[in-house]
């Protein structure tokens, strides 16, 4: 039987023994080699992006409406950050400090009778979503 570089043999199905040869031969991806550049979080934060004092403890999403950023924190330390969208006027998203139930990277939403589509979308407050 042919064999790869890997010293694994060729064959058409992975198993789980061939699998765990291969996870101990690799390794997670940096953030750069996924996305060309470094985290938001690797970059100077300005005064007024400072964090709100209850995203220091734990591991939390922390929004901010007014940048329209969100960020995954954890004791303090932000993860990453993203760009995000808020309701329509008039569907205002409550403030406050929630938890989340549900998260989906495919959501679609018909809730004003288009087809939305609603990337890594994260429920919290009943029905509504960070996306």
């Amino acid at each position: 039987m042919k064999t790869f570089t890997t010293g694994l043999p060729a064959s058409q199905v992975v198993d789980e023994r061939a699998w765990m040869r291969l996870l101990k031969r690799t390794h997670a991806p940096r953030y750069a080699q996924l996305y060309g550049g470094a985290p938001a979080s690797a970059q100077a934060r300005a005064p007024e992006q400072a964090l709100d004092p209850r995203c220091l403890d734990g591991k939390v999403v922390c929004i901010s409406k007014a940048q329209k950023k969100m960020s995954l924190v954890v004791d303090g330390r932000v993860l990453f950050t993203r760009e995000t969208r808020f309701a329509r006027p008039g569907w205002g998203s409550p403030e406050g400090e929630f938890r989340i139930w549900y998260m989906n990277q495919d959501t679609i939403s018909t809730l004003f009778g288009e087809r939305t589509p609603m990337p890594y979308a994260i429920f919290y407050d009943g029905n509504v979503a960070i996306h």
